[in-house]
């Protein structure tokens, strides 16, 4: 099964997101940048969806 990190601080969106990709993957979901960034570096991700803007962290610090 393919690993995704979800990276998005909607929560409304995430969790739509997170329930339309739970069936085919496995998802790692978090709600802002510095969680995300530490997600990214300490895992091992196929896929990773990022937001543009997030507290704590832009995704361009990605």
């Amino acid at each position: 099964m393919i690993k995704i990190l979800l990276v998005e601080d909607d929560l409304g969106l995430s969790n739509s997101v997170f329930d339309f990709l739970d069936d085919f993957a496995d998802v790692m979901q978090v709600f802002d940048g510095e969680e995300g960034l530490y997600e990214a570096e300490s895992g091992v991700y196929d896929l990773i969806l990022l937001d543009l803007m997030l507290p704590e962290k832009m995704a361009s610090k990605f």
